[in-house]
């Protein structure tokens, strides 16, 4: 299933403590290094703050426990930027699947034509990702990305149209 973290008549799809251990699974996992490589959340307040923030939405893959999620930021006319996690134990296939259907009814929810994404290059698993679930790459950028350090990395521009 994939549910959007909105809130209808005041009340939201997520519990704040769901969305914290979004974040803890992404630390159990080892991805939230990677996820947020510029160091700015580093923590599952910090993560609650960022989605909740105006501008931030985010879905979430589920069956009895999440799989993944999907957010979206930097909205801009019909595009928006996109960043996904998914979670151990989700084989590829699935996670493709449900990164494709997200993308989807993201795009389709907030009537936006493309999804735009900057994965620095050396996280080859995430390119390769993003390749299988049909984004091309538009081209690259050799100082599009900071770590926390202040240290920039190239980035692979990608896009995914519907």
């Amino acid at each position: 299933m994939i549910t959007p973290y909105l809130s209808y008549d005041g009340i939201p799809t997520f519990r704040d403590s769901f969305i914290k251990k979004l974040f803890d699974r992404m630390v159990i996992d080892d991805t939230a290094r990677v996820v947020f490589y510029d160091g700015k959340i580093k923590n599952r307040d910090q993560f609650l703050d960022f989605i909740k923030s105006p501008g931030v939405i985010l879905y979430v893959a589920h069956e009895d426990l999440p799989l993944g999620c999907l957010w979206l930021t930097d909205f801009e006319g019909k595009m928006a930027r996109t960043h996904f996690c998914f979670f151990k134990g989700i084989g590829r296939k699935q996670a493709v699947a449900l990164a494709v259907q997200m993308a989807n009814t993201a795009m389709a929810n907030f009537e936006l034509d493309m999804l735009i994404g900057f994965t620095p290059v050396w996280n080859r698993a995430a390119l390769l990702f993003l390749h299988r679930c049909g984004a091309k790459r538009m081209g690259g950028l050799p100082f599009g990305a900071t770590d926390e350090n202040g240290k920039s990395y190239p980035v692979e521009l990608t896009y995914y149209v519907r």
